[in-house]
C-alpha cells in the first residue's frame, strides 16, 4: 500500500512541474536495487518496449533516487531521458522560486545534483554560455583534447564557484545587518513556514494574510 500511495504522490509532483500528457506508473517488488540500473535490466527493457507502444512518452520518472551510473544504465537501455524523485523536486523549486536569492541557490542545487550525472542526463540542462556586453561567448572555444563532458563539467564548475561566492556575500551582508538591530526590530517576532513540497504551504499563508486584512 506504501508503494501505491507513493506513485500517487509522484504523479501529483509530476503536475506541480507541469509534466504534461497521459501517464502510467508500475511497481516493481524487489529486495534491493539494482546497482547498474536501479529496477534490472530486464525490468527497464519492459520499460522500453512499453514506451515504444506508446506514441509521445519522453521521460521516465523513478520514484527514488538513481546514482550516476544507474541512472546512465537506464538511460541507455530505455532510451529517453531517466530522471529520479530528487531532480523531479529540484524542477519544481526551480519552477516557483520568485526571488534571486532563491533562484540561485536552486540554481547551484541543481548543478550539485547534474554534475555527476553528466554521461547519463542527454542534453545538458544548463545554458551552453554566458554573453560578455560586446556580444562574444566567453566559452567560444573549447581547450586543446577537451571532450564534450570535460566542457560541460568546466562551465558548470565555474557557474557553482560564482554562485556560491555570491552566496557567500550575502552571507556577511546579512550577518553584519543581525549584528546591529534596532529596538524596533527585535520586538518584531518571527515566523518561519516549513513543509513538504506540494503541501499547501503558500495556500496557508495567503489564507493567514486574507484573515489579517479582515480582522484590522
Amino acid at each position: 500500500m506504501d508503494a501505491e500511495n507513493s506513485l500517487i504522490e509522484l504523479a501529483r509532483l509530476a503536475e506541480t512541474a507541469r509534466l504534461t500528457g497521459s501517464r502510467r506508473g508500475c511497481i516493481q517488488r524487489r529486495d534491493r536495487p539494482d546497482p547498474a540500473t536501479y529496477i534490472g535490466s530486464g525490468k527497464a527493457k519492459e520499460l522500453q518496449r512499453h514506451r515504444a507502444s506508446r506514441a509521445g512518452a519522453d521521460t521516465v520518472i523513478c520514484d527514488g533516487e538513481l546514482t550516476p551510473a544507474s541512472c546512465a544504465s537506464s538511460r541507455r537501455i530505455v532510451k529517453v531521458k531517466v530522471v529520479d524523485r530528487t531532480a523531479l523536486i529540484l524542477d519544481i523549486f526551480a519552477q516557483h522560486a520568485a526571488s534571486k536569492e532563491g533562484k540561485a541557490q536552486v540554481e547551484l542545487a541543481q548543478m550539485q545534483y547534474l554534475l555527476p550525472r553528466l554521461r547519463g542526463w542527454g542534453e545538458i540542462a544548463v545554458s551552453p554560455g554566458r554573453w560578455s556586453r560586446g556580444g562574444r561567448c566567453r566559452y567560444r572555444r573549447s581547450r586543446p583534447g577537451e571532450t564534450k563532458i570535460e566542457i560541460d563539467r568546466r562551465r558548470i564548475n565555474a557557474r557553482m564557484a560564482k554562485l556560491r561566492k555570491a552566496q557567500m556575500a550575502r552571507m556577511q551582508t546579512a550577518r553584519a545587518g543581525q549584528a546591529r538591530p534596532s529596538g524596533a526590530a527585535r520586538e518584531v517576532p518571527s515566523v518561519v513556514l516549513a513543509g513538504y513540497t506540494n503541501a499547501g504551504k503558500s495556500s496557508l499563508l495567503n489564507r493567514a494574510r486574507r484573515r489579517r486584512r479582515v480582522s484590522r
